[in-house]
């Protein structure tokens, strides 16, 4: 499949296939704009299950395996094996209700923006209604019924609608034909609450009765399908209906209907077609949600004020509890067995349709609250959760239905098959075998935001937590300043928690560390929402304001450190109209200056990056609000900013740190109903010149884009209540890296044991770290990759031999030892130089050395800084293991003193000088002859010597005997 091109603005966003790693090791799916049918891509959630609002379940009548649920952040999940596996479906818009086929388990239909209908059990979906069918733009489908005999029969409400719970009818038409066409209907309407609509199948598929309940009034259509509806609330208190369901065997039908009066909830049921209705008693309970299988009229099934769910096979005149408040028959809930977790979810008066039974088995049963979905099989003597699996000793693992908002995935960098998930309201959880399963961290908190690790200590971890959930969303702002959080730190892998001081009670958003900083007194920063940015020297056990330089809004959102120290602070807008601000601060934060402000256009600011080669080249990322949201960027280090993704809400950016062009934007509109290219997220393999929409992915609302160290091929996003989503594409990177090693640059000998390693290695997952030794059997201490290395050989003369290993970012180490020889030698060069076949153009130099020498020349000039090299050739042996070094030099001027030194390796001689013959035809030549200057403390030579310097000859001849054994 193949993206269409697009041009928002000028912007050119890429016609091509979706070839391009992510991250240098990342593959997704191909990208594919949500047209007239799609299929989603092969992505999956991870982490234990669950976590947020799940409302409007239901069950096909056909085959019970084949469940439906939808979130209400606009997920939508189905599965066909009784909640094994859930698949994630992202359909745009706000998926409220599900309507099954009544004969074809394959086929069921969906309301979100508009109808859809999948015929492969919700493997692929396609737009079933249109804008016309559902009276015009604005209106959206709210609920949708199928004749349980005649599956032509349609009966769709459309209207407008805010999350699960909230929706106003503007019309509502019918078909007869299976949708093909829709014709008006009459008698309802204006602006009320539809709770749910009831197909009677008592009598004839022609002349059904239909029902329809809304918060304000219950209505009735008799025998002309579903044309014209009239009120039928005979025998109600009051018409504001809550809840209502029905069934019919076809003799009997029974209505039943929930709704408030002075506070208190009721229920009623009528048994006439709604001429009539009787109350319903249920001692001590307070009935909220009904539920009824079509085809059992005579069961019903309530969940009360307290969440409890009660029974009744006898149509309503006796009931039995099935489910307790506290779940004391629900097994397989995480929420259950973690006792630490103690979190209660929103009352039942927060939801929206929380059971849901099967039509043909009144046994099975569904119920979700703002966590969990539970299944029974038998009428409700048990139950089991079907949003997690029990993996033992308190590690959970998510069977795909996941509901929450996520912040951060975070890799312990020692070992990245150790991660943690931040998320809203279920807290901190580790996982410590590459995301498989996952244990809840009891950290006090059940909002957690930035997590940082130690480097060298991977116990020691440093977590920022909050009271407030949502942020940094616009309906949380004005009271997210007087939230309460704190900096919490472990130094057992999140076992147990302890609190720092000095922060100012706030809610935490952020908190990053310097890595270079003394270990155990590690220096780290934290963002405090609505009292800036604050900074620990004592391994974040207490910490310290530092804001000079911020001014206006003080929300502090999050805080990133560059690779050369700088940190930039991101600083939201307040509630009270002040803009955010991008700030740098370059001296460990004593002091901030703004490199991003509202007027150069964002001032909804989320996120930043920085290119780690050229931190002159920043991103930031916004929402729109005055001005406009989409990425920015800057190539002068904020001097001037250019709007280069023209989209209205970007929450995050990742920056490949080894590929700095490819940045990954994430789109979080929390708008119902979104337009297409505000779902997903955006890539940019041009540092923003172009940018691809990834829309495969399931869930709408992306939030940031991680990338996996351990998997080229992985990646992971967070969302605005979908948990946390990755890729299932490839497998783990278990290639070790390649490299190579240099001694001295390559030299044969060196006289110390003190050299310089130069380094090179290559992963296609990067390379992290390296180690040496000697002996290929002590190592040193691992270390981070660098391209060179300062080591020290082994004492004594003769061969030595450096071995390296390196280690990739999957945690593999090189199998083999690489390595590189050098010779060590404490006296290789002990002859020389010496001059020889002077003439006035050229001379020859020669020098002895202990060993061949295969890298030697001489430098020379007119002055001690030389500026010409000459390359000598191989020596050649000459006795006793010594070998001689020479080379000529040529095109020299005549009677002219030139400076010289030898170069062996990386050893030189020290500074000489030799003087060429004077020109032809010169009037007169001073020659000295002397010879046998042999042996050590020969005192008679010494005063030749001193004789030729004072008479200056133009030549001294030798004429033997110039040393004894090489001396």
């Amino acid at each position: 499949m193949y993206s269409l091109l697009i041009e928002a603005k000028g912007e050119k966003i890429v016609n091509k296939k979706l070839l391009a790693l992510l991250f240098s090791f990342l593959v997704i799916g191909y990208y594919l704009l949500f047209t007239v049918s799609f299929v989603q891509a092969q992505w999956s959630g991870i982490g234990p299950g669950g976590g947020g609002g799940m409302h409007n379940s239901a069950i096909s009548p056909v085959n019970s395996s084949i469940m439906a649920v939808s979130c209400d952040m606009g997920g939508y999940y189905v599965t066909s094996n009784g909640g094994t596996t859930w698949k994630m479906i992202n359909l745009y818009g706000m998926p409220t209700q599900t309507a099954f086929d009544p004969s074809n388990e394959n086929k069921f239909y969906c309301c979100a923006d508009l109808v859809y209908r999948t015929t492969d059990k919700g493997v692929t979906w396609a737009p079933f209604t249109d804008s016309a069918d559902q009276g015009g733009a604005g209106n959206y489908p709210l609920a949708l019924i199928i004749d349980p005999e005649n599956t032509n029969y349609m009966f769709l409400i459309n209207g407008t609608k805010e999350v699960q719970y909230e929706n106003s009818i503007e019309n509502a038409v019918y078909s007869t034909d299976g949708g093909s066409t829709w014709n008006a209907v009459t008698g309802f309407g204006g602006g009320e609450f539809v709770k749910n609509v009831f197909i009677d199948k008592d009598g004839s598929s022609s002349t059904r009765n239909i029902y329809v309940a809304t918060d304000g009034g219950f209505y009735k259509s008799t025998n002309n399908n579903g044309s014209a509806f009239a009120e039928a609330e005979t025998g109600l208190p009051n018409p504001y209906i809550y809840d209502f369901d029905g069934g019919s065997n076809g003799g009997t039908t029974i209505l039943y209907v929930t709704l408030e009066i002075d506070d208190d909830m009721y229920m009623y049921k009528s048994t006439n077609g709604a001429s009539s209705w009787s109350a319903v008693t249920i001692a001590g309970v307070s009935p909220y949600d009904v539920k009824v299988p079509i085809n059992y009229p005579n069961t019903v099934y309530i969940m009360s004020g307290e969440d409890e769910i009660y029974k009744s096979v006898n149509g309503g005149t006796s009931w039995t509890p099935v489910m307790e408040g506290d779940g004391a028959n629900v097994t397989n809930d995480w929420q259950k067995s973690t006792a630490s977790f103690g979190f209660r979810w929103a009352d039942i008066i927060n939801r929206y349709h929380c059971i849901s039974v099967c039509g043909s088995n009144a046994n099975v049963v569904l119920w979700t609250d703002d966590g969990r979905l539970v299944r029974s099989d038998n009428g409700g003597t048990s139950w089991t959760g079907r949003f997690t699996t029990d993996k033992g000793s308190g590690y959970w693992s998510t069977t795909g239905l996941d509901v929450t908002t996520t912040y951060k995935i975070v890799f312990d960098g020692n070992n990245p098959q150790v991660m943690y998930l931040s998320e809203t309201d279920i807290g901190l959880w580790k996982s410590v075998n590459g995301g498989d399963s996952w244990i809840y961290l009891n950290t006090g908190y059940h909002n957690t935001y930035g997590l940082a690790i130690d480097p060298s200590n991977s116990n020691k971890l440093w977590l920022a937590c909050g009271s407030i959930h949502d942020l940094p969303e616009t309906k949380v702002l004005a009271t997210a300043p007087n939230g309460t959080g704190v900096i919490r730190y472990s130094i057992n892998g999140g076992t147990t928690w302890a609190s720092a001081t000095g922060l100012p009670g706030r809610i935490i958003t952020d908190v990053a560390i310097d890595p270079g900083s003394p270990a155990g007194n590690r220096i780290l920063y934290a963002t405090s929402f609505g009292n800036g940015v604050y900074k620990s020297v004592d391994d974040g056990h207490s910490w310290t304001a530092i804001n000079s330089g911020i001014s206006g809004s003080m929300n502090a959102w999050k805080i990133e450190r560059g690779l050369d120290g700088s940190l930039y602070l991101v600083v939201m807008h307040n509630s009270g109209g002040t803009d955010g601000v991008l700030y740098k601060s370059t001296n460990g934060g004593a002091s901030w200056t703004a490199i991003k402000t509202a007027a150069q256009a964002l001032d909804y600011i989320l996120d930043v990056a920085v290119n780690p080669t050229d931190p002159n080249i920043i991103f930031v990322c916004g929402y729109n609000r005055d001005r406009p949201g989409g990425v920015y960027k800057t190539t002068n280090g904020g001097g001037a900013w250019t709007r280069v993704l023209s989209v209205g809400h970007v929450y995050g950016l990742t920056l490949d740190p080894r590929e700095p062009n490819t940045v990954y934007a994430g789109m979080c509109n929390d708008d119902d109903f979104p337009q297409a290219t505000e779902t997903g997220f955006y890539k940019t393999t041009d540092a923003g010149a172009s940018w691809l929409r990834i829309s495969t992915i399931t869930f709408r609302a992306c939030r940031e884009v991680f990338l996996d160290p351990a998997n080229i091929n992985k990646m992971y996003v967070t969302t605005f209540g979908g948990g946390f989503l990755t890729n299932t594409a490839g497998s783990p990177d278990t290639v070790p890296p390649t490299g190579t090693i240099s001694i001295n640059s390559g030299a044969a000998a060196t006289p110390t044991t003190a050299v310089t390693l130069t380094l090179s290695a290559s992963d296609a997952s990067g390379v992290s770290q390296m180690k040496f030794s000697n002996d290929n059997t002590t190592w040193s201490t691992a270390e981070s990759y660098a391209t060179t290395k300062n080591w020290t050989l082994t004492s004594g003369n003769g061969l030595k031999t450096v071995y390296a290993k390196y280690k990739d970012n999957a945690g593999n180490w090189s199998t083999a030892a690489i390595t590189d020889t050098i010779t060590l030698t404490d006296v290789f060069i002990n002859g020389g130089p010496y001059v020889s076949c002077v003439t006035s153009t050229s001379i020859v130099i020669a020098w002895q050395t202990k060993i061949q020498m295969y890298s030697n020349s001489v430098q020379y000039g007119l002055t001690a800084g030389y500026g010409n090299t000459k390359t000598a050739p191989a020596g050649y042996a000459i006795y006793d293991n010594q070998y001689m070094q020479y080379t000529k030099i040529e095109g020299l001027q005549p009677g002219t003193i030139y400076h010289y030194r030898t170069i062996t390796d990386s050893l030189n001689s020290g500074d000489y000088v030799f003087k060429t013959y004077p020109p032809p035809g010169s009037p007169t030549i001073k020659i000295v002859i002397t010879g046998d200057n042999r042996g050590a403390g020969n005192t008679h030579f010494t005063n030749i010597m001193s004789r030729m310097v004072t008479e200056d000859p133009d030549l001294i001849l030798h004429v033997g005997d110039m040393s004894s054994q090489g001396e």
